[in-house]
């Protein structure tokens, strides 16, 4: 996959991935303190 990094879309498409590649890969670290949260009442 090519992307011109001229282009306004060009720009956007590796922060986004970055940004859905961080969102992963916090998620595990957030879900067992939502999880604690929940059992508290």
């Amino acid at each position: 996959m090519k992307l011109d990094t001229a282009t306004a879309t060009g720009k956007l498409m590796p922060n986004l991935l970055e940004s859905i590649a961080e969102f992963e890969r916090e998620m595990p670290l957030e879900r067992p303190k939502n999880r604690h949260r929940s059992c508290e009442g």
